[in-house]
């Protein structure tokens, strides 16, 4: 063939596959036409979005503004055949979108229920939506939650009555008047926006924090647990943070130093209380020191450990001790001091105590409670010394003494027997409530 036949030959060769390579590149990429198509596409899904959560929301309007330059740009990247970039910006682009419009139907829902809660008249349960101006009230010992655009959650105290005075979805947005009684609000991010009336007075959260508020008649009061609450007066943008209390009574408003939480005294953390054969109640004695300025005390008492169905909620006492009556069951309480303004204080800790069935043995609730080992009875005249190891951390408590338990869960109690009384009842209690209860026959030697 010759040196110029082979040289043809080769650039023949080194183009075919050129052109190969360029048809399976041009084949990987989308077209032109298919970044126009979809484009447009994303263009009338802003617009949907705009028409369906933004109206009268400011960022909407800057947002939907800015979205549609950039699909332009993404059009003219097409147009000049630079899909890459062309790509990247219409995904980030779309991710944005979906951030926005994602679950946004289910963003105000009411997340718990307990007792009496009515929606501008009509009772209501878990699961239930409000829209803009809808009026919510809880009758005594009712609560309802309600979570919020993702990180935050508000929940409506007993006998309490809020107005929604206005949502704005695309800007995570809500504003709320407080007509009477409290609520408490808890934010654990910084895209919500709240703003609250209470009073004369709005208030408003706008990074994590969590604060409670409550008014009656012309006075109130807001109590930040964590973060700051900021306030205004007049034309002066103020705050008021954790540590502080904000009060005002219709002629006065001044941040005052809330007072410190009750010593509590009775009944021991983690105690158990057994129900006598034959009863159905067992009274209970809540006793805690008095604080320095306080002009009383609040007592909570709550069925469950996050604190959402309350049995007594904050029943009013001028001295440091109240006794109830309780079925049996797991309750978690609190005490708060009050000032001379009526406002509460810090709070104590929540600690739990259980009532049991003494005739009862068995697993209580139908779950599953913490495993016990080598449990060993010992009789000493008319004292009993019970040891053995329990699961999980449990607390152990034998005829209304709870034990003592080491880290490896091993445990002791030394407990003394009333009259003629021969039986041993031990209650493990887990973190979650679940109890296993176990029943000893003794010989006491009275």
């Amino acid at each position: 063939m010759g040196e110029k036949g082979e040289i043809v030959k080769r650039n023949l060769k080194r183009g075919w596959i050129s052109g190969l390579i360029l048809f399976i590149f041009s084949c990987s990429q989308p077209t032109t036409n298919s970044f126009l198509d979809e484009a447009q596409l994303l263009r009338t899904r802003i617009k949907a979005a705009e028409a369906q959560w933004g109206q009268g929301d400011p960022k909407a309007k800057g947002d939907v503004k800015k979205w549609l330059l950039e699909l332009r740009e993404v059009e003219r990247l097409a147009l000049e055949s630079q899909e890459e970039s062309a790509q990247k910006k219409l995904q980030a682009l779309t991710s944005e979108l979906n951030s926005i419009t994602s679950k946004r139907d289910a963003d105000l829902s009411l997340h718990k229920a307990t007792g009496e809660v009515n929606l501008s008249g009509k009772r209501i349960g878990e699961g239930a939506t409000f829209s803009q101006d809808a009026t919510i009230t809880t009758g005594p010992n009712s609560v309802a939650s309600f979570r919020m655009f993702h990180d935050s959650q508000l929940m409506i105290l007993p006998s309490s009555s809020i107005r929604v005075k206005k949502i704005k979805p695309w800007s995570r947005s809500l504003f709320v008047e407080l007509k009477k009684g409290g609520l408490r609000y808890k934010q654990t991010g910084s895209e919500s926006q709240f703003t609250l009336n209470a009073g004369d007075y709005v208030f408003d959260l706008s990074e994590t924090g969590l604060f409670e508020v409550s008014v009656s008649g012309a006075k109130g009061y807001v109590l930040p647990t964590r973060g700051s609450v900021n306030y205004v007066v007049g034309s002066e943008r103020r705050q008021v943070r954790f540590g502080m209390s904000l009060f005002w009574d219709g002629t006065s408003l001044e941040e005052v130093l809330p007072l410190t939480a009750p010593l509590v005294r009775k009944p021991q953390a983690e105690q158990t209380f057994l129900l006598q054969e034959g009863k159905t109640m067992h009274e209970v004695r809540f006793e805690w020191d008095t604080v320095e300025k306080a002009s009383g005390y609040l007592l909570s008492i709550y069925s469950d450990k996050d604190l959402n169905v309350p049995v007594v909620f904050r029943e009013l006492t001028t001295t440091p001790l109240l006794t109830h009556q309780f079925q049996d069951g797991v309750y978690h309480w609190r005490v708060r001091a009050v000032d001379s303004h009526g406002t509460p204080g810090f709070s104590t800790r929540a600690a739990w105590f259980s009532v049991v069935a003494e005739k009862q043995e068995q697993v209580s609730d139908k779950r599953p409670g913490p495993k016990l080992r080598n449990v060993d009875v010992q009789v000493m005249n008319d004292m009993v010394i019970v040891r053995g190891w329990v699961s999980d951390f449990a607390s152990v408590s034998v005829n209304n003494t709870k034990a003592v338990r080491q880290q490896d869960g091993n445990f002791e109690v030394v407990v003394s027997l009333q009259s003629e009384e021969q039986t041993v009842t031990l209650v493990a209690t887990g973190r979650d409530g679940a109890q296993t209860i176990k029943k000893y026959e003794v010989n006491a030697d009275f």
